[in-house]
């Protein structure tokens, strides 16, 4: 008996991304309320962008300065990655977007999926409308627990006081 990863995975069909229903966001009282999605709402697959920047990075040369902490009163090492140029650093970001929207697609009346087709230019026009925008951001919180850890945190404090 064998036990490859690939008798219980479908290695070569791995989603690079999660599939998240659009919902509509508006602010009240200077907070922002996410409605649920709809049933007929268009469905994004989205990935971090964790690994892109990682790549990006990964050529680039830190440099390090010596920065005083003034809890522990002694100099540390800060190690970091300088600026790049504002032209360098605008398609860093729209190339950043267009790694993490793979995709979209409108459920159709048989109860399947039509894929819709976007270019680069359709998914950076995307991210200038704010719902959208905001649409966006929160499906990243919910990729990187963001949400629960929030929601945790705010549980906590309601019970301890």
């Amino acid at each position: 008996m064998s036990n490859k990863i690939s008798e219980f995975f479908e290695l070569g069909k791995a989603e690079q991304g999660d599939w998240f229903s659009y919902f509509e966001s508006k602010f009240e009282d200077g907070e922002i309320v996410y409605d649920d999605p709809k049933e007929d709402a268009v469905e994004f697959c989205i990935r971090g962008m964790g690994a892109f920047f990682e790549e990006a990075n990964r050529g680039r040369k830190k440099e390090s300065k010596m920065v005083r902490n003034p809890v522990e009163r002694k100099m540390e090492r800060v190690p970091y990655y300088p600026d790049l140029p504002v032209e360098d650093e605008q398609k860093q970001a729209e190339d950043a977007w267009e790694f993490a929207i793979i995709g979209a697609r409108k459920k159709k009346e048989d109860g399947g999926y039509a894929d819709i087709v976007m270019s680069r230019e359709d998914k950076l026009a995307l991210i200038k409308i704010p719902k959208l925008l905001r649409f966006f951001q929160r499906v990243f919180q919910i990729l990187t627990g963001e949400v629960e850890s929030k929601a945790e945190t705010e549980a906590k404090n309601s019970s301890t006081s």
